[in-house]
């Protein structure tokens, strides 16, 4: 997701996941690399080592925001937590990326990638709740915002 933002907002196609995991995991094997997380204080950390302005905000943001965020080339992470809360999931957490938002049948939605998809997905946008493709929920818990 954090190649993704990047790309996205500095127009470019330089940024991807595997490099970014080796800068966070210089020392980790090709081996364990994919078994690797990212932290919020990580992404933070990676985001301003690219001259991005990272921030921490509490659970979802609005519609409204969602919409000046986008107009204003600034990209949003949603930071989502398994609602399964299985100790043994190997996928508690995800990261996703906001594309942006719309209005459809009056109804306000936010639109977000997931990196293990390949297409888009529609959100209510007063819901928490995301119902990912590989038939999982999580809850949106915070967002990086700054992309």
């Amino acid at each position: 997701s954090m190649a993704a933002l990047l790309n996205a907002t500095k127009n470019t196609d330089t940024y991807n996941a595997h490099d970014i995991m080796r800068t966070l995991y210089p020392e980790v094997s090709e081996q364990d690399l994919p078994n690797c997380s990212t932290f919020p204080n990580q992404m933070i950390e990676y985001g301003k080592s690219q001259g991005r302005d990272i921030y921490y905000q509490e659970g979802v943001p609005s519609y409204e925001q969602v919409d000046q965020l986008t107009k204003d080339n600034v990209g949003i992470m949603i930071l989502a937590q398994s609602v399964s809360q299985n100790p043994n999931d190997p996928h508690l957490g995800h990261a996703l990326a906001v594309v942006g938002n719309a209005k459809i049948n009056d109804q306000e939605k936010l639109i977000y990638w997931n990196p293990w998809d390949t297409e888009l997905s529609i959100q209510d946008a007063d819901s928490s709740l995301l119902h990912l493709s590989f038939n999982r929920d999580y809850n949106w818990y915070g967002s990086m915002i700054g992309y």
